[in-house]
């Protein structure tokens, strides 16, 4: 799957937020690439069913409800 590392600020936001709505706290809204986001990423994932590998990608962000056919706007 595809890697989301070319997102804009504004949408590593929104994901950040995302998943800490889903209850894995990323930390502070600061960097979508160190340890604590990407150990929610991993819960995350693994809460899921996903491989839990820690790396944003569009099936994760499937999964969060940012991007897809659920969603009215994709990120």
């Amino acid at each position: 799957q595809d890697s989301v590392a070319e997102l804009g600020a504004k949408e590593r936001i929104t994901i950040l937020k995302a998943l800490a709505d889903a209850g894995h706290n990323p930390g502070p809204i600061i960097d979508m690439d160190d340890y604590q986001t990407r150990q929610a990423v991993k819960e995350f994932q693994a809460s899921k069913g996903l491989t839990a590998d820690g790396t944003l990608n569009f099936g994760t962000l499937k999964v969060l409800n940012l991007f897809g056919p659920d969603r009215n706007k994709t990120l």
